[in-house]
């Protein structure tokens, strides 16, 4: 164990690790019991797992380093005896309540068909008793420990409760706890219930073949009015040669010519319209079978936390996006760019509202870029969000980032930094990401603690986000406490499985079968698989905690669930949310309920990786001399 409570800097930090391990892996079970009509054996199965965890290694070992910090706490500080009596008492009360739940488990191994509200309704309670422990142990003992106790009583600490390493969070899992630790650190959520096929599937068809056969018609209209004009422009030219006919043979031979114009144009009119019916027929057709085509992905151990159904609002921009964005992205008509893409704001703004009147935005000049520090008024701030925007390494943030970063701010306590990066094409990679790592370094260089920082990108900024992690942990600076991926783009070679399964199904972002993103942002200089430009190909190993966000229908689905199988193999923690029948970028579309709840599931992951800090000097602002 001296090595794992190396790793975190100082004992009672290790102490407050298993505290965090504990309360989350009791939330997860919850979460994974609760409302289930019928327990299967693999739900008890698990459950008993985390419960002999609890008993064997939470409730024996851990605490034997906790009964010899509070030993020397009382041999040092007497008075302090009344609150470690009451710890203990405590203690003994929640180590007798969780044999009792193990006891109730072992028995209903024997039948596992009954219902799962009521264990987990008695799981939740064992969980908020053991929270309450902790916190108390932490904020009576913990702190008090700190100030009494020198560095050879640590080592006394450091030494005890070695006999049996954590089988579950060790450097190697024990083969018995493997499934546990998968569902704990291997875990994909799903989140929502899908339909037979999606949400959408069946009026996004209608609409695509709605809009199929108005185009059609347009076309045949079209055929049809070209064919007509080119057939009075015949007859006009055949009279009009006949007319002038000087001979009777003359104007037999006119008149033929004439006859074999006007056959000519007739029948160039009815090949063009016929082959303009059969295409529209086809285009009609087609969004119909990708719609019937359309299957729900499985996502093997993923487990539904969130059952309700796809929000009327959210169904509603699926088909809102089809019909303008989708239909955009698809055409085909894109041309390499030379300047970076500007967007017409005015335009779009006028469909976004502003920022509340208590939400402060400063520009923060860096040596390559700028950054918007924002953050609300009067609000207490503990922590410090490094935001990198989306927009295809090309599109400057929009005010639906700076709306995204105010509700991040106000619901984390935080001030957020966000970030821009340097836009292809004028600045090809890596010079955006230099920026991003610059931003990283110029917070820390103010003093911000790392542990008090969290890195989050969307899209774009998703891959920003995951490549500076790649850098902070290469160039030995200290990394912060998390990182948030939402909707990321990792794999610029467009090898995932989802790029062609869910083409049709992704209502905002068509395949982009040219690789126009990777041909602006990389040049052809740059590997399409360089590791930090497709961070799916880089080590990912020795990174914090990552949360990501993505939608089931998108088509960076493969490019989010890889990475998070990657850093998980290599031995890191993170949690996929897969979000049924969610478009890209959903969280920044406030409007939407489901947005909401992906902000309230941010912030809980956030809260859930490192302890608040209130430090002893308010947090320097960002600011340049």
């Amino acid at each position: 164990m001296t090595s794992e409570i190396a790793a975190y800097g100082h004992p009672v930090d290790a102490l407050r690790e298993d505290h965090r391990r504990a309360i989350s892996l009791i939330r997860l079970l919850t979460e994974q019991i609760d409302g289930l009509a019928r327990l299967r054996p693999l739900d008890i199965e698990i459950a008993h797992g985390v419960f002999s965890y609890m008993i064997e290694f939470v409730d024996r070992q851990h605490h034997t380093r906790e009964d010899a910090l509070i030993e020397l706490i009382g041999q040092k500080r007497p008075a302090a005896w009344r609150g470690i009596r009451q710890a203990n008492q405590e203690h003994d009360q929640l180590a007798q309540h969780g044999e009792e739940v193990l006891a109730t488990l072992k028995k209903l191994m024997k039948r596992p068909g009954v219902g799962g509200t009521a264990l987990a309704r008695r799981i939740r309670h064992y969980g908020e008793v053991l929270r309450k422990h902790f916190e108390y142990e932490e904020a009576r003992l913990f702190g008090l420990a700190q100030t009494l106790l020198d560095p050879s009583d640590w080592r006394q600490i450091e030494t005890s409760g070695t006999g049996q390493r954590d089988p579950l969070f060790g450097a190697e899992v024990e083969a018995g706890y493997q499934a546990l630790f998968e569902l704990y650190v291997n875990k994909v959520y799903e989140i929502g219930t899908p339909s037979s096929r999606h949400a959408t599937a069946s009026a996004a068809a209608i609409v695509d073949a709605a809009a199929a056969a108005v185009s059609g018609s347009r076309a045949l209209v079209g055929a049809v009015r070209q064919g007509v004009s080119g057939l009075r422009d015949a007859n006009r030219a055949g009279a009009k040669t006949l007319v002038s006919s000087r001979s009777l043979s003359a104007g037999l031979d006119n008149a033929l010519k004439w006859s074999r114009s006007s056959f000519g144009e007739t029948h160039a009119m009815s090949g063009k319209v016929v082959d303009t019916l059969h295409e529209t027929l086809r285009e009609v057709v087609a969004p119909l079978g990708a719609a019937l085509d359309t299957r729900v992905r499985d996502f093997g151990r993923g487990h539904r936390r969130d059952r309700s159904k796809t929000s009327l609002r959210a169904q509603l921009v699926n088909l809102a996006l089809r019909a303008t964005v989708k239909r955009i992205t698809s055409s085909g008509d894109f041309e390499i760019p030379t300047k970076n893409i500007e967007i017409p704001r005015q335009t779009i703004d006028r469909f976004i509202p502003g920022l509340a009147k208590d939400v402060a935005v400063r520009r923060v000049e860096l040596d390559s870029a700028f950054a918007e520090v924002i953050q609300v008024k009067g609000a207490p701030v503990t922590r410090t969000i490094l935001y990198f925007p989306g927009g295809g390494f090309m599109m400057a943030p929009t005010q639906a980032h700076r709306l995204m970063a105010a509700r991040l701010a106000r619901a984390a306590r935080a001030r957020v930094v966000l970030v821009h990066y340097r836009l292809a094409p004028e600045y090809r990679f890596p010079a955006g990401l230099d920026d991003c790592v610059e931003a990283y370094r110029y917070i820390l260089a103010e003093g911000t603690p790392p542990k008090s920082m969290v890195l989050v990108g969307d899209s774009a900024g998703g891959s920003m986000t995951l490549s500076s992690l790649l850098r902070i942990r290469d160039e030995g600076l200290p990394l912060p406490a998390a990182a948030v991926m939402l909707s990321p783009v990792t794999d610029l070679s467009y090898s995932g499985d989802s790029r062609r399964h869910n083409s049709w199904t992704d209502p905002s972002l068509a395949n982009d079968d040219g690789n126009l993103i990777a041909q602006v942002y990389l040049g052809a200089d740059t590997a399409k698989d360089h590791p930090l430009a497709s961070p799916l190909f880089g080590d990912l190993s020795g990174l914090p905690p990552v949360l990501i966000q993505v939608g089931s229908i998108e088509i960076l689905l493969d490019d989010a669930l890889r990475v998070a199988a990657k850093i998980r193999a290599q031995g890191g923690q993170c949690e996929c949310e897969v979000w049924h029948d969610m478009p890209h970028d959903w969280m920044l579309i406030g409007m939407l309920p489901e947005a909401r709840k992906a902000l309230r599931r941010i912030v809980e992951f956030i809260d859930d990786k490192f302890v608040d800090h209130a430090p002893e000097e308010p947090m320097i602002e960002l600011e340049r001399q």
